[in-house]
């Protein structure tokens, strides 16, 4: 078969740090120089062939291919991160699949034998996996900024974890962005009644607009996935650092719309890459959506950000004490399901947490919570809606389809409220009509 002919300048790369498989036949007339080093050469060879590592603790991998691994498209479909496989007994290509698509581009890939097997490492025992996205959902007002920023005070402390009081960590940096508190009156505030380290503790405020700006118009909204690059550099400049929070996420998708699935997954994706990559947790703090159902399908926005993070945490009210929030697990990717935690939010906004973990089932809870709401909503506007005097039913029930309450839902209403139906006639026709018991308003 004739060999495949590739540039000269190739080949000296690939004789030069390439493995013998790599190699192709050199163009005729010419000398193929030096012999390729061994497998067992290249391994022990210290000179430098390979990329420099990332900082101290950085995950798996530094994301730039070896020169000993630039493919040749034209002969190969395959690119490996390792040491390429053993060559193996030659099977006849059928008719069908041969020859190769023309200016395809390799597959990145790594044989299953070749790949070390590691333990899941761990920011919070059994419930933030470290490296990894992580969701934390909740209605607005629920504490869900007050959680994070205490989680983000432990970690800058090394301080034990709620359930785990009595270990302690290395203290690492925390960055954090958030769109809707001021640093200065409630972030940093904040932070100090959860006793964080504030040194320690990097608050975004943007990323600074290339030159030439006008006056203070120096600095816009941090933007994922453009503004990565402007993030890892944070990240090597201050390290160690254990946990970056975005609070909350959909403010910083830049162009994302929240809707289309495959965008949002292709702008999480270098995200999630850098987290594993450098080892660093990265939390986002999402809203709900207002209807029910299944817990895992609640998050505002779209199912992408569920589905790219590998631990979702809901935070809500609990039903039969308002003070009371309960941090339940909703989705875990990495460990079995655990129990969730309780806490309060007590003077200046310093968490309270319980010590003993919460058995409670996320969809009943979740589901509970937004039906409270609706109910709520409900309730509210059926009173405003009669507080000027009786109304026909039809009439009632057709705005409240407008306001999207559904039957079930208002007469639940109607009960809290305390509405009178009663029938009366016009123009020989009878109807209901429905009004406040004034007893009761």
């Amino acid at each position: 078969m004739h060999e495949p002919r590739i540039p000269e300048e190739l080949r000296k790369l690939l004789i030069e740090f390439g493995p013998e498989e790599l190699l192709l036949a050199p163009p005729a007339g010419k000398s193929p120089g030096r012999p390729p080093k061994s497998q067992s050469d290249i391994r022990n060879d210290t000179s430098g062939a390979d990329p420099a590592p990332g900082p101290p603790g950085a995950g798996r991998g530094t994301g730039e291919i070896p020169k000993s691994q630039i493919p040749n498209p034209k002969s190969s479909s395959l690119v490996f991160t390792h040491d390429p496989p053993d060559p193996q007994p030659t099977v006849e290509i059928p008719p069908h699949l041969a020859p190769l698509p023309e200016n395809h581009l390799p597959l990145v890939s790594k044989r299953g034998d070749k790949v070390d097997t590691l333990p899941v490492q761990w920011l919070w025992g059994q419930r933030i996996p470290l490296g990894r996205l992580v969701l934390l959902a909740g209605d607005p007002g629920v504490g869900k900024s007050f959680a994070a920023l205490e989680l983000a005070a432990r970690v800058s402390t090394g301080a034990g974890w709620p359930d785990a009081p009595e270990g302690s960590r290395k203290p690492q940096n925390v960055i954090v962005f958030s769109s809707e508190d001021d640093p200065h009156d409630t972030i940093a505030p904040r932070l100090r009644h959860a006793g964080a380290a504030l040194d320690r503790v990097l608050l975004v405020q943007g990323v600074c607009r290339p030159l030439p700006f006008r006056g203070r118009d120096f600095k816009r909204r941090f933007c994922i996935p453009e503004d990565l690059p402007s993030l890892r550099a944070a990240i090597t400049e201050i390290w160690p650092v254990g946990l970056v929070v975005f609070d909350p996420v959909m403010a910083y998708c830049g162009k994302g719309d929240g809707f289309g699935v495959s965008s949002i997954h292709a702008m999480l994706a270098p995200l999630a890459e850098m987290a594993m990559e450098l080892g660093v947790t990265i939390l986002c703090t999402i809203h709900l959506r207002t209807a029910g159902g299944k817990a895992i399908y609640r998050m505002a926005g779209n199912p992408a950000f569920t589905t790219a993070s590998r631990a979702v945490w809901g935070l809500v009210r609990d039903p039969r004490d308002r003070g009371r929030r309960l941090l339940v697990p909703v989705k875990m990717n990495l460990t079995a399901d655990t129990d969730g935690l309780a806490f309060r939010i007590g003077d200046e906004g310093r968490v309270i947490w319980e010590p003993a973990p919460v058995k409670v089932d996320a969809d009943r809870l979740l589901g509970e919570s937004a039906g409270g709401r609706k109910l709520h909503q409900a309730v509210k506007w059926l009173r405003e809606i009669l507080s000027t005097g009786a109304r026909r039913k039809k009439e009632v029930v057709r705005l409240a389809d407008l306001e999207e309450i559904r039957p079930r839902t208002l007469e639940r209403a109607k009960r809290i409220v305390g509405v009178l139906s009663r029938k009366s006639q016009e123009d020989g026709k009878q109807f209901w009509f429905w009004k406040l018991d004034e007893s009761r308003n």
